[in-house]
């Protein structure tokens, strides 16, 4: 039996050492998959918002067109009417309706500004994960290095007592 304990003793420490470094480098690759998808996902996100905020402008410039064209229908039924349609509450009513055009126009752009703001700060969350991946899979792997350089002197020290006792117990 006498120097296969120290032969097995190595053997052992040396498989305990690989098997730290690899769990070690898949875990960092698992933290570097993550942080991947996460910087896509912000990227989607960045996109969107422009998306959402490009939309919008469009949508509140057809909110103005048919404003105007709303005004201009009223202003052509007052006409038609024998209404002067440059004064009085005829002109009101006009002011009125482009008014409210105004108002729903900004409320299209104020939704749209919200919402590209709220993807914005997922965008800016999964930026944060990414790099919170990233480090964590720096960690990992500094982790299994430290471990594996644990296992490794612990291994050689084992390994030196049960060389050090087959020894002794040859020389006897």
């Amino acid at each position: 039996m006498g120097v296969v304990a120290p032969l097995m003793m190595a053997a052992s420490t040396a498989v305990g050492v690989f098997g730290q470094l690899q769990a070690g480098q898949a875990a960092k690759s698992a933290a570097d998959f993550n942080s991947g998808i996460q910087s896509m996902n912000a990227n989607f996100d960045k996109q969107q918002a422009k998306n959402v905020d490009a939309a919008g402008e469009a949508q509140a410039g057809i909110q103005g067109l048919k404003t105007r064209a709303s005004v201009g229908g009223i202003k052509a039924n007052q006409g038609a009417s024998n209404i002067d349609v440059n004064s009085g509450s005829a002109q009101q009513v006009q002011s009125s309706a482009a008014e409210i055009g105004t108002e729903d126009a900004t409320t299209i752009r104020r939704n749209a500004t919200k919402q590209a703001y709220a993807l914005e700060v997922q965008a800016s969350g999964a930026t944060a994960q990414a790099d919170l991946d990233r480090m964590e899979g720096s960690q990992d792997m500094k982790s299994a290095e430290i471990g594996a350089a644990s296992t490794f002197l612990g291994g050689a020290g084992s390994t030196a007592s049960q060389w050090q006792k087959y020894q002794m117990d040859g020389a006897m």
